[in-house]
């Protein structure tokens, strides 16, 4: 009776949720249980009216992993974009930073679209790994603004400032900071390579706003003869350093602009920020 006891009242413990654990040597979406559906929504393909669940921080990190190759996937397949490893002549991807750029990015007599990122985890195609996690990969990735481009005629170059190391975590050399990465694409690939290009305009987000400006400081004459617009979303850079703040590269340009320069940017620049307030009025 004992025995049976124990047998009836023991329960067996229940297996984890495949949506909550990290696979061994995963190579995609589907080894976490997830996948895009139709809407651009993550959602769990055992049951797609279920979305993300939170498995902890680790977890987060290796489905995130895997955010950035299927936008890397898509960047190539359904974009069409070509990967460039840079510095130029980088064979190996282990010691290179990569970027993306449309077909005819560097023969184009258009105009270039310049899109940089911001700080953080996300890497090239990326404005937000939460977003694309949480909300749709529509809101968290470039993919939208592809397609505008393509509609209108542009040739898009897609910088990935983040990717500053080698796999082995050295400095790239040349692109070891996201100021460092963008200056390296606008000498190397914009101003010797889209050399036919009409006009350059620029999406630049959060800590891209910094980067920007920054290139302003150091290519002063050559962005303001070259680049028609720059449109900014939640940027955070700042014209000159605060008082009390660290010497550091955050925020501040490492080359504070000239007077025209500053003027330039004032009437080429406009910086979107989230606001209550009527679209289109000053936050």
């Amino acid at each position: 009776d004992d025995d049976e006891d124990e047998e009836t009242t023991t329960e067996k413990p229940k297996k984890k949720l495949k949506v909550l654990t990290i696979p061994k040597n995963p190579t995609s979406l589907s080894d976490f249980g997830y996948c895009y559906n139709k809407e651009g929504k993550l959602v769990q393909e055992a049951d797609n009216s279920k979305g993300f669940e939170w498995g902890g921080q680790k977890h987060y990190d290796a489905l995130g992993d895997q955010i950035e190759k299927y936008i890397y996937n898509e960047l190539s397949t359904t974009y069409q974009l070509t990967e460039l490893l840079l510095p130029l002549g980088e064979k190996d991807p282990n010691k290179a930073s990569n970027i993306y750029h449309s077909a005819k990015a560097f023969t184009t007599t258009g105009p270039v679209f310049f899109i940089v990122h911001g700080a953080g985890a996300v890497r090239a195609g990326q404005w937000a790994r939460s977003i694309c996690i949480n909300n749709s990969i529509e809101q968290g990735s470039i993919f939208p603004y592809l397609r505008r481009a393509k509609k209108l005629g542009w040739e898009v170059i897609v910088a990935n400032p983040n990717k500053t190391e080698t796999a082995k975590g050295w400095d790239i050399k040349g692109l070891d900071d996201q100021q460092a990465h963008v200056r390296y694409i606008w000498d190397c690939l914009i101003m010797k390579k889209c050399t036919n290009a009409s006009n350059i305009i620029v999406v630049a987000h959060s800590y891209g706003g910094v980067a920007m400006v920054d290139l302003i400081g150091h290519r002063g004459d050559e962005v303001c003869k070259r680049v028609d617009a720059i449109a900014m979303t939640d940027s955070v850079h700042l014209l000159r350093r605060i008082r009390g703040m660290p010497k550091s590269r955050f925020y501040a340009p490492t080359k504070y602009l000239s007077d025209e320069e500053e003027n330039w940017l004032y009437t080429h620049a406009k910086n979107w920020v989230k606001s209550k307030k009527t679209r289109q009025t000053r936050a």
